[in-house]
């Protein structure tokens, strides 16, 4: 009878170039869905199992969590685990552990991916375009304040001015004043000098 030819834990990370301690992980999280034969240090896996393993790592690489691997794992892999056989006989597995739409799964995911960076990309774009007019509304309001600034100090000096204007008209006033006062003083007093003196009779 011909049999598929099974690999040891460590025959499959050298064939998929990753460390033994890896592929013990993934086998400790998804062991029910890996088909082998023998248990403990006899355990050794089908073929089926080294595409079971990759398609853990396809996931694993795309960021898939946990519970989304052993969801599509629980609806395209049977549950498979061949228990020890006597005399070292390896049966060939009963069930065909070959997930249909593997590779359609992953275009889903590519094209999800896709999507994901191109949502990115737009968001930086919107971010570069907040930026843009958070830094021309810092300018403008430094403008502003800078306009404001200027405003208030022409008002301080116009308002100085008008201080200083109103201030030297009521000095010209009052020296008008003095000056009028001094001669009609003046005139007064000569008027008086003129008048003839009366005699009396």
């Amino acid at each position: 009878m011909d049999y598929e030819r099974t690999y040891t834990l460590a025959e499959i990370a050298k064939k998929m170039k990753r460390p033994r301690t890896t592929l013990q992980s993934w086998k400790d999280q998804f062991s029910e869905f890996l088909p082998s034969v023998g248990r403990g240090r006899n355990m050794r896996y089908e073929e089926d199992a080294l595409e079971v393993f990759c398609i853990i790592e396809k996931m694993k690489e795309a960021g898939e969590p946990h519970e989304r691997i052993r969801e599509v794992l629980q609806s395209s892999v049977p549950v498979i685990t061949i228990d020890n056989v006597s005399n070292n006989v390896m049966p060939k597995p009963i069930v065909n552990t070959m997930i249909e739409g593997y590779e359609s799964f992953f275009k889903e995911i590519q094209l999800q991916n896709k999507l994901l960076m191109e949502q990115n990309e737009s968001f930086r774009k919107q971010n570069e375009e907040r930026k843009k007019e958070y830094v021309e509304l810092k300018e403008q309001l430094n403008n502003l304040k800078e306009t404001n600034e200027m405003s208030k100090e022409q008002m301080v000096q116009q308002v100085n001015r008008r201080d200083e204007l109103l201030m030297q008209t009521m000095r010209e006033i009052m020296e008008q004043k003095q000056k009028q006062g001094f001669w009609s003083r003046l005139f007064s007093r000569k008027e008086n000098d003129h008048e003839p003196e009366h005699t009396l009779k």
